[in-house]
């Protein structure tokens, strides 16, 4: 019995932090809570230790949420299109004159492909399957290439960017 105890005295504040955190995790909770450090051995500097993670997790989020303010306020204030297409080109970000450009205005195009997008509104196909074209040829060349469509008066530069690694 006294081993037991003893083991359960051990065992207990990790039980009690596995349960905590795996409750956060289930619950989809979006702030953590800090660890309650009742002792000032082992497990309560591991406590400390991931309480002071989470502080820093949550001064990143505040800043990525600022970034993202700032970010869209600087797409937002361009009066040119802009469109942020991923490597298998998905339209993650555009502005309000590319959402007038292809008459975006309540279509689900976050996401989408040019493909997925002359589906869906079937008058922008030939537009749709030139960014396809202009789009490949910029992933192939990878470096800023210059586009110019002298029927519509439409001067476009594009920039292959990426993570590195």
């Amino acid at each position: 019995f006294l081993f037991w105890l003893i083991l359960y005295r051990q065992l207990h504040p990790l039980t009690r932090a596995i349960q905590l955190i795996s409750s956060m995790i289930q619950t989809n909770n979006q702030s953590i809570e800090p660890l309650p450090i009742k002792n000032p051995d082992e497990i309560g500097k591991l406590f400390g230790n991931f309480n002071t993670l989470i502080g820093r997790l949550e001064k990143q989020k505040v800043s990525l949420e600022e970034n993202e303010v700032y970010f869209n306020a600087l797409i937002e204030a361009i009066p040119d299109a802009i469109f942020l297409k991923n490597a298998h080109g998905n339209w993650l970000i555009t502005n309000q004159p590319a959402k007038e450009l292809f008459q975006l205005s309540g279509l689900e195009w976050q996401g989408k492909t040019d493909i997925e997008l002359a589906n869906l509104h079937p008058a922008f196909y030939d537009a749709h399957n030139a960014c396809i074209k202009s789009d490949d040829e910029v992933w192939d060349n990878g470096k800023l290439t210059f586009f110019s469509e002298k029927k519509k008066c439409m001067t476009l530069f594009r920039r292959k960017f990426c993570k590195s690694g």
